[in-house]
């Protein structure tokens, strides 16, 4: 029940309301665009609170899915999420293997959350990730952050192709 509130909160936020349509103003409003900053920021607490708290990994896997889109959609329309910036490193560098495995999954899900922060914080995140003995899984995240920030070469390209050929290069290495 609980995973399936994820998706139906990811898929109810994103998907353009039946009367938006009526004008080309509102032609793209979702219930998202609806929210005051209050409601979305409740939102937000709350999902950042079954990322750390959430013991069922099927579950976790979908919290994670949804605050990607969460955050993704938020950053798109300019409204950074810093407090998942933040809690998804104070993830990676804990001591439990399923804090550093949603942290990643986020990371690969929502490159953003590494785009603007120094290189070097970022690499030495990734790569103690990277060295991880208790998750194997981090590596096949590490790939596909590695896809998305080559995606966004084309958006902000000195930025991104630093950051992709440093966690390219870390990967190979390691």
């Amino acid at each position: 029940m609980r995973s399936f509130s994820f998706v139906l909160l990811r898929r109810l936020l994103f998907r353009p309301s039946a009367g938006s349509a009526t004008t080309p103003k509102n032609a793209r409003l979702t219930l998202y665009d609806r929210l005051s900053s209050q409601t979305l920021t409740q939102i937000e607490r709350v999902l950042l609170h079954a990322l750390s708290h959430e013991p069922a990994d099927v579950v976790r896997r979908k919290a994670v899915d949804t605050v990607a889109d969460l955050a993704n959609q938020s950053m798109r329309r300019g409204r950074p999420w810093h407090a998942l910036q933040a809690q998804a490193f104070a993830m990676a560098q804990g001591g439990d293997a399923g804090s550093r495995d949603v942290a990643f999954r986020l990371f690969a899900g929502c490159p953003n959350l590494v785009m603007d922060l120094q290189t070097d914080a970022v690499l030495g995140v990734l790569k103690k990730g990277l060295q991880d003995p208790e998750s194997v899984s981090v590596s096949l995240y590490l790939c596909i952050l590695y896809v998305s920030c080559t995606c966004h070469v084309m958006c902000r390209p000195a930025r991104a192709t630093t950051i992709c050929s440093d966690i390219w290069a870390m990967s190979v290495t390691a």
